[in-house]
């Protein structure tokens, strides 16, 4: 969105197009150094770092694991298991997409670093290394996974009875944070599973927080404000009763013999030829983009006894909204969805078994139970391969092509 501004100065008329996305980042900014500059004689400063550590918040973590310390205890044990499994998956994924690399499937950057841009879109840079967010919606969702993460590692060594030192923001260059700092000392001599569940609280927050979303967006938002889908046309074979009838590629199909596509459905044009036992002769009439498209089914290519139509589509989308509109209506569910993902991509990155991370630290406890000795040496080495792997996936593709 871009707005004018006419200055008059002593001298000819000016226009000046300002970005408003640049103006509001400028005065982010602007008000953060403000704030840093006020509450300085609080703020240590780091290379590339500030910090402000606080005591204030600690008395409603305290409370709020006091009021129920089973339920807590509980969460504690459930966040292991769940761990544990993320971390298997994590290293899973790292190596099959290794894998990938080293066959020549995966051709670009297998992973991409996420940064907030001033555009007010979604975009890849670098050649694919970067994947570029709008800053505020970076800001929320940076906000959204990192606050119940740190909150649930403060929570859960206050159940175990480990003190917290402090809480506090951070800004790592341009880019802001949260921590809570337990009590190292105490937090080491604690109990294995104590420790365990401190570790795994953290990511496990954030798979909770995928997971609530998740449900809010198809349980309350989607039942609330969608009023109609419909399947958007990418394929349409040429010598199909698709490409027959006049239907074509980016249309969008929204009911098929007077009746409209079921929002609640994952394949909604398969369950209405489902319901309706098509089969192959049968004709349908087929609506899309305000008109109606008349076909007969013919058999499909792999299996004589099903009906084909010749086209191929996307998942749902859009049409109708009770409240929003369609274009706010999917914004938020393009956002949320983005939200759900990340969440459960940090969750899994987290708990990789490297150091400093949750997962090594994690990892190194699990480590404990078989050889108490060696524990670090193997949670070290860990930490040195699942290093190299995640360097060879972020640059292995490009590396590889100069080499070829």
């Amino acid at each position: 969105m871009k707005v004018s501004a006419l200055f008059k100065l002593n001298c000819p008329t000016v226009i000046v197009m300002a970005d408003i996305l640049t103006l509001s980042a400028v005065a982010f900014f602007v008000v953060v150094a403000i704030i840093v500059y006020v509450d300085r004689k609080n703020v240590e400063f780091k290379p590339f770092m500030v910090m402000r550590r606080t005591k204030r918040g600690i008395k409603i973590i305290d409370s709020v694991a006091k009021s129920a310390p089973r339920f807590w205890n509980f969460i504690g044990l459930l966040s292991i298991p769940t761990a544990a499994m993320f971390m298997v998956a994590g290293v899973v994924m790292m190596l099959y997409i290794s894998g990938t690399i080293i066959s020549g499937e995966q051709k670009g950057p297998a992973m991409s670093l996420i940064l907030p841009s001033l555009s007010s879109q979604q975009q890849t840079g670098l050649g694919g290394f970067v994947f570029f967010l709008p800053l505020w919606f970076w800001l929320v969702m940076v906000t959204v996974l990192l606050v119940p993460h740190e909150v649930f590692h403060g929570i859960l060594s206050r159940t175990v009875k480990v003190p917290l030192k402090s809480v506090g923001l951070m800004m790592l260059l341009i880019f802001p944070g949260a921590f809570v700092e337990p009590d190292e000392n105490k937090l080491k001599r604690a109990r294995r599973i104590d420790r365990l569940k401190v570790f795994a609280s953290g990511a496990f927050a954030n798979i909770l927080t995928a997971v609530l979303l998740f449900a809010l967006l198809t349980q309350v938002f989607q039942p609330a404000v969608v009023a109609e889908v419909g399947v958007k046309i990418y394929g349409v074979d040429g010598n199909s009763p698709a490409a027959a009838s006049g239907l074509a590629p980016n249309m969008t199909i929204t009911g098929m013999n007077g009746l409209k596509l079921d929002k609640n459905s994952r394949n909604p044009v398969g369950d209405i030829m489902a319901a309706n036992n098509l089969k192959p002769g049968d004709s349908i009439t087929v609506s899309a983009d305000e008109d109606v498209f008349r076909l007969t089914l013919s058999q499909h290519p792999q299996n004589a006894s099903r009906p084909f139509m010749g086209i191929t589509t996307t998942g749902p989308v859009i049409t109708k909204t009770n409240y929003l509109g369609v274009d706010s209506a999917l914004a938020v569910f393009s956002y949320t969805s983005l939200i759900i993902y990340f969440a459960l991509v940090i969750a899994l990155v987290n708990l990789l078994p490297w150091k400093p991370f949750d997962g090594g630290l994690f990892f190194e406890t699990l480590m404990e139970y078989v050889s108490k000795k060696h524990a670090l040496k193997i949670a070290n080495a860990a930490t040195m391969f699942i290093l190299a792997v995640f360097l060879f996936n972020f640059f292995g593709p490009v590396v590889i092509k100069l080499l070829a």
